[in-house]
C-alpha cells in the first residue's frame, strides 16, 4: 500500500493511502490538491495525525427529499433513548461531585442556533468556577481549571449528555456544526467569511469538524472548523450523518480531540 502526503497551507498535512484519495473540495480544507482530498484526521492542537479510509459518504451527494423533518424526527427518536442515560449519568455526578469535581451538576452558556437565535446550552460542568473574566476567542483553554473528575467526562464526551435537552427543545440537533460561545460566535462571523453558513441549520452535539479535527482552539483552529462545517452543510445525507455518528463512538472511544 503506497501512501500519499497532501500539504496543506496552515503547515499541517493530510496523510493517505493513495486508495483512499477522494472527490472533496480540497480547496475547502485549504490543500493544494483540488482534485482530491483524503479522510485523515487532521492534526489537531500539535497532536499526531491518524490515516484512515476516505469515506464515500463524503463524496458530493444530493440532499434527500424530507431529510429536514425526517432528522428533526431521528433527533427526538435518539434524545429520548439517551434520557435515561442521562439520569443515571447525573445521579453518579451528584455523588462524585463532592469529592473530585466540587461544585453545580450542570454549567450553562449562551449559544448561537438556527438562524443565530441564542439558546442556554446544558453541560455536565467539568471545571473550576472562573473569576468571572470570561475566556475570549483566541485565550487558550483554562486546563488548570478541570478537576479530576471533570478530566474524565471530558475526554468520554460525557459532559455533552445534558444537551439532548437541548435537542428535545428543538434548540439542537444530535449532528450539526458544534455551538460556539455567543460572544466568541460574534467575533468569529466577522473574521471567518464561511462561518455564519453554520446558521442555516441546527447546530449539534457531535458535528463533522468534532470527529476529524478534534477541539478547536483559537481563530486558526475555527477557521479549519469552519471548513468542515461548509463540508458537511453541502454534502448533508443520511450515510454523512451514519459515518459521523460511528466515528463519534470512536472518538468517545478513544478520546480523541479531547480537551
Amino acid at each position: 500500500m503506497t501512501f500519499a502526503t497532501v500539504n496543506c497551507p496552515s503547515g499541517r498535512n493530510f496523510v493517505n493511502t493513495s486508495r483512499d484519495l477522494f472527490s472533496v473540495g480540497a480547496r475547502e480544507l485549504g490543500c493544494e490538491n483540488s482534485g482530491a482530498a483524503v479522510r485523515a484526521f487532521e492534526k489537531a492542537n500539535g497532536r499526531g495525525l491518524l490515516a484512515v479510509r476516505a469515506p464515500v459518504a463524503l463524496r458530493a451527494g444530493r440532499r434527500p427529499i424530507g431529510y429536514g423533518s425526517a432528522k428533526r424526527v431521528a433527533d427526538i427518536v435518539v434524545a429520548c433513548l439517551g434520557l435515561p442515560v442521562v439520569c443515571v449519568v447525573a445521579l453518579a455526578l451528584l455523588i462524585l461531585n463532592p469529592f473530585f469535581n466540587p461544585g453545580p451538576l450542570i454549567f450553562t452558556q449562551r449559544r448561537f442556533g438556527l438562524n443565530r437565535r441564542e439558546f442556554t446550552i446544558f453541560k455536565f460542568r467539568s471545571m473550576r468556577p472562573d473569576k468571572g473574566e470570561g475566556r475570549g476567542p483566541e485565550d487558550p483553554l483554562e486546563v488548570d481549571r478541570i478537576t479530576p473528575l471533570g478530566g474524565f467526562i471530558r475526554r468520554t464526551r460525557l459532559d455533552e449528555l445534558p444537551q439532548l435537552v437541548n435537542v428535545l427543545r428543538g434548540e439542537m440537533s444530535i449532528i450539526g456544526p458544534r455551538p460556539d460561545a455567543a460572544e466568541h460566535a460574534d467575533k468569529f462571523c466577522k473574521a471567518i467569511d464561511s462561518y455564519s453558513k453554520r446558521f442555516a441549520v441546527r447546530p449539534g452535539i457531535t458535528g463533522l469538524a468534532q470527529v476529524y479535527a478534534g477541539y478547536a482552539e483559537g481563530m486558526m483552529a475555527t477557521k479549519r472548523k469552519a471548513r468542515y462545517d461548509k463540508i458537511y452543510l453541502e454534502r448533508q445525507t443520511w450515510r454523512l450523518d451514519l459515518l459521523i455518528f460511528a466515528q463519534t463512538i470512536r472518538v468517545v472511544l478513544t478520546g480523541f480531540g479531547a480537551r
